[in-house]
């Protein structure tokens, strides 16, 4: 089954947190997405080494393929709840842009820099505090998808890391 995904890079191998790769790290760069890929490549696609594979996908951290979170996610406006009445009112134009942004693709695609991600949080948040509650509720009534883009935006604030959106069914489309 295909689905919509997202995902934000950890900081691992930044932090000194990584172990070895199979080769220099001074060969070793960062794409678009904050990802560790070998220089002069586009990104992990790209390379045929497998022992490089192995180690980014399961060996160089704590995190699955480096990442500091990874899930499915839909971006669908809010059908109910006070997240829908702030988004009709335009009380949120930063979350209403990512949800925008994150609504269509089939390739990999920055659907939050980090800056936008710390604004779609910050609204996010002033909405959930103004309707006071549970503020997971509030995020279950407001839809599929809720919880986890409050999980995503969150990561890129705290890494610095954009938020990167990819349909699984199509590839990761990094090749672009």
């Amino acid at each position: 089954m295909s689905e919509h995904e997202a995902f934000v890079a950890c900081n691992c191998f930044r932090d000194g947190l990584a172990s070895q790769p199979p080769i220099d790290r001074a060969e070793l760069d960062y794409d678009r997405f904050g990802q560790i890929k070998p220089i002069g490549l586009y990104g992990m696609d790209d390379t045929e080494d497998e022992a490089l594979w192995q180690w980014w996908g399961s060996k160089a951290c704590a995190h699955e393929g480096m990442r500091e979170i990874c899930l499915t996610w839909w971006a669908e406006r809010s059908g109910i709840g006070v997240i829908k009445h702030s988004l009709d009112t335009g009380r949120c134009p930063a979350l209403a842009e990512v949800l925008e942004r994150g609504s269509r693709f089939d390739t990999a695609v920055v659907i939050a820099e980090p800056e936008l991600a710390a604004s779609a949080l910050t609204e996010l948040q002033a909405v959930l505090d103004h309707a006071g509650g549970d503020s997971e509720r509030h995020l279950l009534d407001a839809g599929y998808g809720f919880l986890e883009l409050h999980d995503l935006l969150s990561a890129s604030f705290r890494t610095g890391n954009p938020m990167v959106g990819f349909y699984n069914g199509s590839g990761l489309g990094f090749s672009d």
